[in-house]
């Protein structure tokens, strides 16, 4: 039966039996693994002992009690029962916790303070079980010893400082990514056996996520071994939504999927999340947005400016929201550095393919933020990121647009050329979109659109009570018949939140709205997408208050009067 113990560490001697090392089939990587897994208990005694001397144990009672008491749900469900699993906390301001041989668990005081539900912890604790239950540690172990250990293990008789010589390497040892994944998965499942909710597991990699942004100096260590947090969090929500409907709801989507229409990458600024300004003059004037360099127009005459500028006044471009025009696929991206030598600051180039095969590309520069990563798939209307201030010069914010007609022109090839026969590989982005746009959006006041209720509400997401979810989902069905003929899907919902908080929805994983709130008051957001995300079947819809790579997180909010038109 498993138990979990608060012990001082022992330090003891052990002799083992040696392998015998003529025998038919011997394996010397197997044999150093039994042996040193006849060492556990004395590793890790030992191990653990160095660490609390190093770090310190906190004593405080709150913090144990509560990391106590998950512990003690989670133990009792651990496949391995043949040892003693023991917790502790650290004083150590690091974004980390440790599993060492025998079933020593450490959490940072400084992890403790960022995890804030027990479903969060226990997503840790389980990962950290998982190690010890998978014997992760030793097998590293056993792979690290030098010739010295190694001919003393093969031998026999192994001295106290051998053991702690070998207690040190443990506490070095880092899992490879491989058992890092497998730790995540398994961890898990340990919890939702425990009873707890799986989607603690992703709001806890979604914290690492803005950590990593927000303070990379306290985390440097713990992503240095884990896999990229992103990563984490697309399989871990993936595992929380097996276990909730027994499907990820993942589209199986081309990388070279076909663009059949354009539209504009910005929207009017009273609902700056809605893809697809009117292209007019005129109409883009009416929504705040104006061309304040043309195509072939240039403040750096004689040359000309092979793409357009698009402004709003003042500096209330910052933090617009910038989508793709069409779908494809990121061809590559330029980061931000936010320094005055940086004339382009972030930049997000796309690759398209027309009906006809034709390749095109669309780059959208001068980002603040980016939200895509190289090689993702994405489709008409997905965020790409953010305008940002610039500082190049003084100029003022605004967004960079360009549609070029070949692939081969670097992401940061000078868009400034000498007249315009020199001007090859570039097009008119104005011209372009209109003559490739493709139907606008069907009026409501004619024919009504079909009108699927999805959540009435009110739903709290967030963080800021013991009950509330930083994921909202919902299953629903559509039929064939109520997809035939389909050119618009459209999500509208409600939103109450601070000014600034932003949810994302998608359908079947498929991300198609970020709701910036400017209000404290409700407001209300429409997101139009591609119908083709959605399936003649079941289908998903959720909302997080999460967003990938931004500064804040866990953006509490209510939403309510969710609901699906289709055009």
């Amino acid at each position: 039966m498993n138990r979990l113990l608060f012990v001082m560490p022992v330090l003891v001697a052990i002799t083992v039996s040696a392998p015998a090392s003529q025998a038919a089939g011997f394996n010397l990587g197997r044999a150093l693994e039994e042996v040193v897994y006849a060492l556990e208990e004395e590793i890790g005694r030992n191990a653990a002992a160095q660490l609390e001397r190093e770090k310190g144990i906190v004593t405080d009672a709150q913090l144990n009690a509560r990391l106590q008491n998950v512990a003690l749900r989670l133990i009792p469900k651990i496949s391995r029962k043949d040892i003693s699993y023991r917790v502790g906390v650290l004083n150590d301001s690091d974004f980390n916790a440790a599993a060492l041989p025998g079933g020593y668990v450490y959490v940072n005081c400084g992890l403790l303070r960022h995890v804030v539900s027990d479903d969060e912890l226990a997503f840790v604790l389980s990962h950290e079980f998982s190690h010890i239950s998978g014997k992760h540690g030793l097998k590293r172990l056993a792979g690290m010893l030098g010739l010295r250990l190694i001919d003393r293990l093969l031998h026999g008789q192994i001295s106290e400082s051998d053991v702690g010589e070998m207690a040190v390497a443990a506490i070095a040892a880092k899992f490879s990514r491989e058992d890092e994944r497998e730790a995540d998965l398994k961890g898990v499942e340990l919890m939702i056996g425990a009873g707890y909710d799986p989607a603690g597991a992703l709001t806890a990699m979604r914290r690492m996520e803005t950590l990593q942004r927000e303070q990379p100096d306290i985390i440097a260590q713990f992503f240095a071994t884990h896999p990229p947090p992103q990563d984490r969090s697309e399989y871990l929500k993936d595992a929380a939504l097996r276990h909730y409907y027994g499907s990820t709801f993942r589209l199986v989507q081309s990388q070279d999927e076909i663009a059949t229409s354009f539209d504009w990458p910005v929207g009017p600024t009273e609902n700056c999340a809605y893809p697809g300004a009117p292209l007019d003059r005129d109409e883009l004037r009416a929504g705040g947005w104006y061309v304040s360099q043309p195509w072939l127009g240039s403040y750096q005459k004689p040359k000309v400016h092979a793409a357009i500028d698009v402004n709003l006044p003042g500096l209330a471009d910052v933090g617009q929201p910038v989508f793709a025009v069409a779908r494809g696929t990121v061809l590559d991206i330029h980061l931000p550095t936010g320094t005055y030598d940086d004339p382009w600051g972030g930049i997000v180039l796309v690759a398209h393919t027309l009906p006809d095969g034709t390749k095109v590309a669309s780059e959208y520069a001068h980002l603040g933020q980016i939200l895509v990563k190289k090689g993702q798939s994405v489709l008409k209307g997905e965020l790409l990121g953010r305008i940002g201030q610039r500082v190049y010069r003084s100029s003022g914010p605004h967004l960079h647009f360009e549609i070029r007609t070949s692939l081969a022109i670097s992401i940061t090839e000078d868009p400034y050329r000498k007249d315009e026969a020199d001007c090859e590989g570039w097009v008119d982005p104005e011209h372009f979109i209109r003559t490739h746009r493709g139907p606008m959006p069907v009026s409501t006041s004619g024919n009504r659109p079909d009108v699927i209720p999805l959540e009435a509400g009110p739903i709290h997401l967030g963080d800021d009570t013991p009950d509330s979810k930083t994921m909202w989902t919902k299953e629903f069905e559509l039929t064939p018949h109520d997809l035939e003929g389909r050119k618009e899907a459209i999500a509208v919902f409600k939103l109450r939140a601070t000014p600034r908080k932003d949810p994302v929805i998608s359908f079947n994983r498929v991300r198609v709205g970020v709701a910036v709130a400017s209000q404290t008051e409700w407001q209300e957001f429409r997101f139009s997408f591609d119908p083709a995300v959605l399936r003649p079947a079941r289908n998903l819809v959720d909302l997080e208050t999460v967003i990938p790579d931004l500064w804040q997180t866990f953006d509490d909010c209510e939403f309510s009067e969710l609901v699906l038109l289709l055009h």
